[in-house]
């Protein structure tokens, strides 16, 4: 389902202050499943949302101890997703369903794809 921007941002908040384990899933290239290994970057990782920008350009998040990474929104687009919507996501192959409470997926016209799934 596509969502807004101010979704997106009281949903990054809403974790933030309740504080869940957050799965980052992102993807450079095409994003159209199945994704092309050999032309694509992926990344998965997970951390807790620490931050958000207080012009609403960005979100960061907790990895471990030392790091953290940093997701630029502006311009993305945004479609939050339960567990009941993941059998045609990208999400699928990487994440165990049970896992999962919500989504949601910005996607930038660059060809980053980047979703952020709050686990129970």
């Amino acid at each position: 389902m596509n969502t807004s921007r101010d979704e997106f941002l009281l949903l990054m908040q809403n974790w933030k202050n309740s504080s869940p384990s957050v799965m980052l899933a992102v993807v450079y290239g095409d994003g159209t499943p199945p994704i092309p290994l050999s032309t694509s970057f992926m990344l998965r990782l997970k951390g807790k949302v620490i931050g958000i920008d207080g012009e609403g350009s960005f979100v960061a998040l907790l990895v471990g101890e030392d790091g953290f990474i940093s997701v630029g929104f502006d311009k993305a687009s945004f479609d939050f997703k339960t567990v009941l919507d993941l059998s045609d996501s990208f999400t699928s192959d990487l994440l165990l369903k049970e896992e999962l409470e919500e989504m949601v997926t910005l996607r930038q016209s660059s060809g980053l794809t980047v979703s952020f799934l709050a686990l129970k």
